[in-house]
């Protein structure tokens, strides 16, 4: 929340640089190549769905490998391609009372995996095309602007009004602060991400591990077994992950899922370079540790 209400103070006098600076508006690629027509859009995005789910069938499911992602999913594996990962004792050794079953869940070489990582990509389609139709955003992250917003409001509401971005956020209409504001249902969404990771790990999996104190194997091999450095680089990579997202106006979730669904030109843009400069900082930051 703090990464969130840092940007939201800060907006005012760095909008201009930021914000407005080569601002071309909500540019669609699907109604751009239709000619903004509303049909033919509809069509240029069943072309792209259908681009992706070509390149997903065979796009080789290993490195190396001669099988595509399709042929996995659908059980026409080489055994010379599966992954025989090192972390599966390590890892049942960290979630001792972990159900059986999901082990072939959660290790990436296994058909089943394949399989349920389809379900749950064909789920959130789904969900973001509803969204979508509903006209609302799939999004998470201004949820905690919003909170920052309430927060200052409860000890300095005379503050409001002078920050642009909460202003916004949260208008306040003959002196009286409309509380729910612009925010959408994205309060909803965080918690049913939050209610659905714990009932899952409590019920579902057991993989819940009641706050025991836990360093992942790839960051103890990199950093050591350091607690308190592993609390502190959680707090910053946490509050640089929500100062950037309220910056780019949106989440993953906001601009991936519900931008690259519209076929949003911002979105598609957004999704690449997260996955450029994930791959980069993954590197940079554990180096030999990931092998």
């Amino acid at each position: 929340m703090l990464g969130a209400l840092l940007w939201s103070l800060i907006y005012g006098p760095l909008s201009g640089a930021l914000v407005k600076a080569a601002n071309y508006g909500p540019v669609s690629i699907a109604f751009a190549l239709a000619n903004g027509n509303a049909v033919g859009a509809w069509f240029v995005g069943i072309l792209f769905a259908s681009a992706f789910i070509g390149m997903w069938f065979f796009i080789p499911r290993f490195p190396k490998g001669t099988k595509g992602c399709g042929w996995h999913f659908l059980g026409k594996t080489d055994p010379n391609e599966q992954l025989h990962s090192p972390w599966t004792t390590e890892y049942e050794q960290r979630y001792p009372k972990m159900r059986k079953w999901v082990m072939p869940v959660a290790e990436a070489s296994t058909v089943e995996a394949s399989r349920i990582v389809f379900i749950l990509a064909l789920a959130f389609a789904i969900t973001t095309s509803a969204v979508i139709m509903l006209r609302q955003i799939f999004g998470e992250s201004t949820t905690f602007s919003w909170l920052g917003g309430l927060f200052i409001y409860a000890f300095w509401p005379k503050a409001i009004p002078n920050l642009p971005y909460l202003a916004n956020l949260l208008p306040i209409h003959n002196g009286t602060l409309d509380v729910l504001g612009k925010i959408g249902w994205e309060p909803i969404s965080d918690l049913g991400t939050f209610l659905g990771g714990l009932i899952s790990s409590v019920l579902l999996t057991r993989r819940w591990m009641g706050y025991k104190k836990d360093i992942p194997p790839v960051w103890k091999k990199r950093f050591g077994s350091s607690q308190s450095k592993r609390n502190w680089a959680v707090f910053w990579g946490a509050f640089m992950v929500l100062f950037g997202a309220r910056m780019a106006g949106g989440c993953a979730s906001g601009h991936i899922l519900s931008g690259s669904s519209q076929l949003a030109a911002s979105g598609l843009l957004f999704g690449a370079i997260v996955l450029l400069t994930a791959y980069i900082t993954a590197h940079l930051l554990y180096g030999k540790a990931l092998d």
